[in-house]
């Protein structure tokens, strides 16, 4: 659960997370702990507790886990000993849902699938969550880079229903600007069309992962407007592909489990 205290203000909220999490990067710089942000507070109030976390990170390689064995922190504070287990982390957010009567928040747990939509600014996403199937109507908002939640756009009725994408889904996609795929030996390559899986879609920056058919590639993420073809395919068993033609949204009743 995240504290959701500052979140109007600045987009980010808060959660305590243990000391033996904790990672310093390898510059040195920054501190991170359940893909958050361990800083110093604006106000220097962190000050005591933030310099000896950092202190004795960089003296065991960067390792919470090694500098903290049994996740306590004693720093001497005059007259007693201050015994730290958690400290507070901060990381954007986008979609939350309240819990615990409004008093905290939580991320929505794994995405169902992502239904896609087309507009004049090209391919959009509504990603849909377990919590989602439990309302009176499905979401209709659609990704929106770097802005939260309800400053997403809407979907309006001049945008074309193109296809609900699930994970692990058969795709065939197309963009202008190449591609790249890497390959473990090193080696790159570029293409503008390609057959391969939906992997996942992120909702910070509209970006998409697909993967490779045999895992034999790696492929560049890609902000999902900038593709120019996205189509769905149903495989066989002999795995012959065959073109979903989808002409309206998958209702409720449907919506938790792929027919396909």
């Amino acid at each position: 659960m995240f504290s959701p205290k500052h979140y109007d203000q600045t987009g980010e909220v808060t959660q305590r997370v243990a000391i033996s999490s904790l990672k310093l990067a390898k510059n040195g710089d920054q501190i991170t702990g359940a893909k958050g942000i361990y800083a110093l507070a604006p106000d220097g109030s962190n000050q005591v507790v933030y310099t000896a976390v950092k202190v004795a990170l960089t003296a065991n390689g960067g390792s919470g886990k090694q500098a903290f064995p049994e996740n306590q922190l004693v720093i001497s504070t005059g007259s007693q000993d201050m015994v730290v287990t958690k400290v507070k982390v901060t990381k954007k957010a986008t979609l939350l849902t309240p819990v615990h009567q409004g008093r905290g928040v939580a991320s929505n747990s794994h995405m169902v699938r992502v239904d896609i939509y087309r507009n004049a600014k090209g391919y959009a996403g509504v990603p849909l969550y377990p919590a989602d199937f439990k309302q009176a109507a499905l979401p209709n908002r659609v990704i929106t880079a770097r802005k939260p939640h309800d400053q997403w756009q809407l979907v309006t009725a001049n945008d074309a229903f193109i296809c609900a994408l699930y994970p692990d889904d058969s795709v065939h996609i197309e963009r202008q600007h190449p591609i790249r795929l890497k390959y473990p030996d090193g080696h790159t390559d570029e293409v503008t069309s390609l057959d391969c899986y939906f992997g996942k879609i992120n909702i910070s920056n509209n970006s998409v992962t697909f993967k490779a058919h045999d895992g034999s590639y790696v492929i560049q993420e890609v902000a999902l407007s900038s593709l120019d073809t996205l189509q769905l395919y149903q495989q066989d068993y002999l795995g012959n592909r065959h073109l979903v033609r989808s002409k309206r949204r998958a209702d409720k009743t449907s919506a938790m489990v792929k027919t396909r």
